[in-house]
């Protein structure tokens, strides 16, 4: 069983789970891709949703980083 590349979370963010497979079937560059330094997640930034690209790169996952 193959893991999935992504999840798109309800908040419109896409989570990149695997990042060298997610470029190679996207076509994107690892420019697009962010990485959050308090929670580790990696986001692709150029996917267009209600919070990405992330303004002032800011986490769209931050809503789940511990207190």
């Amino acid at each position: 069983m193959q893991r999935s590349t992504f999840r798109t979370y309800p908040n419109g963010a896409r989570r990149v789970l695997d990042p060298a497979r997610y470029l190679a079937k996207t076509g994107r560059t690892l420019r697009d891709l962010c990485t959050c330094g308090a929670c580790g997640r990696t986001w692709d930034d150029s996917h267009v949703s209600g919070v990405t690209p992330a303004p002032a790169a800011r986490c769209p996952f931050e809503h789940m980083h511990r207190r």
